[in-house]
């Protein structure tokens, strides 16, 4: 995505992003554990946390 592009720049600015750089999925194995720990989601991927509100 580009800053310049008019389309999503109003996206990008919600974010406070001045450009669009590559996602990782590196450095995320703290969060994974404890997600698995606590059973946040079922084998299926639905949230299973009650209290969980999006």
């Amino acid at each position: 995505m580009s800053h310049a592009d008019p389309r999503v720049r109003p996206l990008l600015d919600l974010e406070g992003l001045t450009r669009w750089e590559p996602g990782r999925t590196t450095g995320y194995a703290q969060l994974e554990a404890a997600v698995d720990q606590v059973g946040f989601y079922d084998v299926d991927g639905t949230i299973t946390a009650a209290e969980y509100r999006p």
